[in-house]
């Protein structure tokens, strides 16, 4: 499923994705929000199928919503023969915010957002560079940020926490994950 909004300046990004990967991509001049959702195998497929792709106001501001329906019980075999599951790519403006809910999905942001609310129980998170603050409350995903202009709050049981670069107040709690702080 393909989907492109035409939008001036930033928007706000709200994507729900049980399992697989979230990429995004914000770009310097960017007028649209592109939206690709990729699935490797049939059951993947009937999500990507009933998911909800839109865009709406909120605040004033462009709202684009990726929410993909969760797998329904059963074990998939899927995974033992080859690649499965579902990939969301978003290219969007430079400074867009970003809200993503995942189970295990690994969320990837290129570019610069103007803020990232993350909430995953094992997903990794890695975000090359941040205008604004950034959450992140995961109970075993690492989570990874090179430039953050923002303030931080990370909240793990067990993931890694790695931040090259933050200029405002940084709060990190971890049970056993490690924690490393480049620049503060």
């Amino acid at each position: 499923m393909q989907k492109t909004f035409e939008v001036t300046g930033p928007v706000e990004l709200e994507v729900r994705l049980a399992s697989g990967e979230i990429e995004i991509e914000v770009a310097e001049g960017a007028t649209t929000v592109d939206v690709e959702l990729i699935a490797y195998d049939e059951e993947s497929q009937q999500l990507v199928d009933e998911a909800r792709v839109e865009l709406r106001e909120h605040h004033g501001r462009p709202h684009v919503v990726v929410d993909v329906p969760q797998k329904r019980g059963g074990f998939n075999f899927g995974f033992l023969f080859g690649r499965h599951g579902i990939v969301c790519r978003v290219r969007a403006p430079h400074d867009s915010l970003l809200d993503a809910r995942t189970k295990s999905a690994d969320v990837s942001v290129r570019g610069t957002l103007g803020g990232a609310n993350v909430s995953s129980a094992s997903g990794d998170v890695l975000l090359e560079s941040l205008s604004g603050g950034l959450n992140v409350k995961t109970a075993s995903g690492d989570t990874r940020a090179r430039d953050i202009a923002g303030g931080v709050n990370v909240q793990t049981a067990s993931g890694d926490v790695e931040l090259d670069v933050v200029r405002g107040a940084i709060n990190v709690a971890s049970a056993s994950g490690d924690v490393t702080i480049g620049e503060a």
